[in-house]
């Protein structure tokens, strides 16, 4: 009696696991019927982001958006100047490489009252299409988190209800909270490869738009064949790393110090998730390439390995400059400048004493626009070259020499 029990029992387990994929069968029998299914999810899916987009962009408050945006990109062009001057710093001063030619091209492009007009204008442009970049990125990355977010819990259902037929065969096993979560992924790079078109920034994201392109046609394919969904879904798993990683940016522009407790407790998250959920995941998928490897066809081998070798190199490359920015400075601390500024004061001494070697009656007056006194080594300074020297603050320097 109880034998007779435990087979009804099995028989039923079986039959639950085998109702997924023989539902799919049944509603994915034709191949051209199965390609317009899955086409017509993805872009059903694209479309709930895009009502996503027009949600977000309801509820927030576009004022403080802004003016978060603008301290956002104030923090980024400080930044840029201060790694601008320590370039400058380590590098040799140009004026001794000057010649008579480049001095009078230079005066050209100083006194000319109109170009520098063009120039600001210029400048002023190209300003306000960082900061028109920088706003769009951020509502960019908020849709994102939300992708991942959205993604990581799916996959916290299909670990607790699918584990078993799932790890099973993860090459042909196919249910329709897989398949749906494969198609929700995709629909998400198709809304994010559109949004960034149409705000023109194709070429500037081009790695980005490259990266969509191989994900939409390997899911799209996955989808079509009804094969590797499993590994699909596995390879979706970084999507757990993707959430701090967002949340990351998304905390340094919402004011967020690189020393409070929610930005150190989503570094060591986003460290702990990286290792387990990008290099593990492709440690697996390189595992199950090798154990079914021999149930695929050599050719979609070959380019299954080709691009999770790419996204491994990728992931190495992303896992080092995680660990510049976020955990090197807690581990080391700020960096000191000592030894810099005792080079250039080393130098200057040295330029010190060869200026003495000029003669006394060898004056040197400098003006400037803004009427802010510069100091000239008079070595870099002779009556038949007047090259020009900038403070940062002027345009216009003239150098003469008694």
């Amino acid at each position: 009696m109880e034998a007779a029990v435990q087979n009804v029992v099995n028989e039923l387990k079986a039959s639950r696991d085998e109702e997924p994929i023989k539902s799919i069968q049944k509603y994915l029998t034709n191949n051209n019927y199965r390609s317009l299914v899955a086409f017509s999810l993805i872009f059903m899916f694209s479309l709930v982001f895009y009502l996503i987009y027009l949600l977000v962009d309801a509820f927030i408050d576009k004022e403080k958006h802004y003016e978060l945006c603008v301290k956002s990109f104030e923090r980024y062009e400080k930044r840029c100047r201060a790694k601008k001057a320590k370039q400058q710093e380590q590098q040799p001063n140009d004026l001794e490489r000057l010649d008579d030619q480049q001095i009078k091209q230079h005066i050209d492009e100083m006194v000319g009252v109109e170009e520098a007009d063009e120039q600001e204008k210029r400048e002023a442009l190209s300003r306000q299409t960082k900061l028109a970049f920088t706003e769009w990125s951020m509502r960019n990355l908020q849709i994102s988190f939300i992708h991942s977010v959205l993604s990581s819990l799916w996959l916290i259902r299909i670990a607790i209800v699918r584990y078993e037929p799932l790890f099973g065969d993860l090459l042909f096993y196919v249910s329709w909270d897989t398949y749906l979560l494969v198609a929700f992924s995709s629909g998400y790079f198709l809304y994010d490869f559109y949004d960034i078109y149409a705000n023109g920034y194709v070429r500037r994201e081009w790695v980005v738009c490259a990266h969509h392109v191989i994900v939409l046609v390997s899911f799209s394919y996955h989808m079509c064949a009804l094969q590797s969904v499993g590994y699909t879904c596995l390879a979706l798993a970084m999507e757990f790393n993707s959430v701090f990683l967002h949340a990351r940016k998304l905390l340094s522009f919402y004011m967020f110090g690189k020393r409070s407790l929610p930005y150190l407790v989503n570094c060591a998250c986003n460290v702990t998730t990286f290792v387990l959920f990008r290099f593990g995941v492709l440690a697996y998928i390189y595992y199950g390439v090798y154990s079914d490897g021999h149930r695929v066809h050599w050719a979609y081998l070959v380019g299954l390995v080709t691009l999770v070798t790419l996204m491994a190199i990728i992931n190495v490359f992303l896992f080092e400059r995680v660990v510049k920015r976020d955990v090197l400075p807690l581990i080391c601390g700020p960096k000191q400048s000592s030894s810099s500024h005792s080079s250039i004061k080393h130098k200057s001494k040295g330029k010190r004493k060869k200026s003495k070697k000029l003669a006394d009656d060898e004056l040197v007056h400098a003006a400037t626009i803004d009427e802010k006194a510069l100091i000239v080594d008079p070595q870099l300074l002779s009556s038949e070259n007047l090259p020009i020297i900038n403070n940062g603050q002027s345009n216009v320097v003239l150098v003469m020499v008694e």
